[in-house]
């Protein structure tokens, strides 16, 4: 029986030191025959394994037979990372889309130091990231335009299987054989994850400016649709004036009155709404005692 997994995640340098003996790390009988890649030479450190890091964790290439797989190690684990993945693979099998990567949830699929850990295997995909794709092919408005489209194709077809991947940046879309795939699903959500907190935000780069918390994100589910709209409308509005004034070298101070003096009346526009759509308020659940 494998131990528990460790409520700390093992640190970068702790898995490159045990992917170096795949016999013993992995779970995994056909990763158990592989070879992990190393630093290509003037990269890193020779003989080394190669790792590909990102938020949550980070991935190696092992060659085995003729096959390449990918292996994604976590340096941050969760309660529900496994509950979460099996969600996910139920989803993306059922909707079978070909921008996806098959992959493979093992909860104790790596061993380091005597203690079993998670690892997600996948088929390794050779593209390149979607920002070299496109330097590389500035002078074929041509090969650009049919990926415009591909994009396009992409998104209606996420938006229409109710699928979000939660962190769309440069690194996650690959152009491979001239079609798009996309990689890291550990913020994606699809419906059964409804009502969940995703651990993972996204690039902050990528993040819209205007972005709200998750918790005001829940208490927004309880509100009249035409009243979350005078609020989104506010926020994208306020959020943008703040940037600007601060831009023009505004004081602080004085950028903050400004946007509160303008978020008055959008409080009274909401005031309005409510007030004449008759709505009674958010329902309170009602108190229960210990002897219930």
């Amino acid at each position: 029986m494998p131990k528990p997994i460790a409520p700390a995640a093992p640190q970068p340098n702790e898995y490159d030191e045990a992917v170096q003996n795949p016999r013993t790390c992995f779970a995994d009988p056909d990763l158990r025959r592989g070879t992990v890649e190393t630093y290509p030479p003037g990269r890193g450190i020779p003989g080394m394994p190669w790792p590909r890091s990102g938020a949550f964790g980070q991935a190696y290439r092992v060659f085995v037979n003729g096959q390449q797989w990918g292996v994604k190690c976590f340096t941050r684990l969760h309660e529900d990372q496994e509950a979460r993945y099996r969600a996910i693979s139920a989803h993306l099998k059922r909707a079978n889309l070909p921008y996806m990567v098959d992959f493979d949830f093992q909860p104790a699929g790596m061993r380091v130091k005597g203690k079993t850990y998670p690892l997600l295997k996948m088929a390794w995909i050779d593209g390149e990231p979607l920002d070299d794709y496109i330097e590389g092919h500035l002078s074929q408005p041509g090969a650009l335009a049919r990926l415009a489209d591909q994009w396009l194709a992409l998104v209606q077809t996420l938006h229409a299987h109710g699928i979000a991947h939660g962190d769309l940046q440069h690194g996650n879309i690959l152009v491979a054989a001239g079609e798009l795939r996309l990689i890291d699903y550990d913020g994606m959500f699809v419906p059964a994850l409804r009502g969940q907190v995703s651990h993972e935000i996204g690039h902050r780069n990528y993040q819209h400016p205007a972005r709200v918390t998750p918790i005001i994100a829940t208490r927004q589910d309880q509100l009249p649709k035409a009243v979350t709209d005078i609020a989104w409308k506010a926020q994208l509005r306020l959020n943008a004036k703040f940037k600007r004034l601060l831009a023009r070298r505004v004081m602080k101070n004085k950028a903050v009155v400004a946007v509160a003096r303008e978020l008055t009346g959008f409080v009274w526009a909401i005031g309005r709404e409510v007030q004449t759509s008759g709505w009674q308020g958010i329902k309170a659940e009602p108190v229960r005692s210990a002897a219930d």
